[in-house]
């Protein structure tokens, strides 16, 4: 049984690395990162792009994820905390 597992792990480690190496990086932005750069800092006002990137372009993607980490977080808080009886 554990040689299966074993098996498992190691054959889904190596599909996720070899699909990795097809990845190219350092290839030429596309249309919306584009956009992004020429426009991102003078259209939000922010001085640095990364930020104005989370704050204004993606504030509700931004603030539904903080949301489901947090429910996440409560979750899981309360399951390890648990009935101690």
């Amino acid at each position: 049984m554990k040689a299966k597992i074993g098996f498992i792990i190691v054959l889904i480690l190596g599909i996720l690395i070899f699909s990795n190496l097809k990845l190219k990086f350092g290839n030429d932005v596309g249309i919306t990162a584009e956009m992004y750069i020429e426009k991102g800092v003078s259209e939000t006002g922010a001085v640095n792009l990364v930020s104005s990137i989370l704050a204004d372009y993606r504030v509700y993607d931004t603030l539904g994820e903080t949301i489901i980490l947090f429910i996440a977080i409560l979750g899981v808080s309360m399951i390890l905390k648990g009935d101690k009886k």
